[in-house]
């Protein structure tokens, strides 16, 4: 699912929710070459630290996949 920013949501949250078999993924998307805030690693960093799900920054559809497939 797609996470939408707005005025009450943490900033630097990455872009994508994935669920699957009961396990959660988030997807930080970028352009090739591109690379994630510091604000946007500094969350990530949080959120497998304090909540146990990966974080992974994809720029392909075939990367997600790949990381969804590893996570299974």
């Amino acid at each position: 699912m797609k996470i939408h920013g707005g005025p009450y949501q943490l900033s630097g949250v990455p872009d994508l929710l994935c669920l699957k078999g009961g396990r959660a993924m988030f997807l930080e998307v970028k352009q090739p070459g591109k690379h994630p805030t510091e604000i946007q690693r500094r969350r990530m960093n949080e959120i497998e630290r304090e909540g146990g799900a990966a974080c992974h920054v994809v720029t392909s559809k075939e990367q997600a996949e790949q990381h969804l497939c590893d996570e299974a």
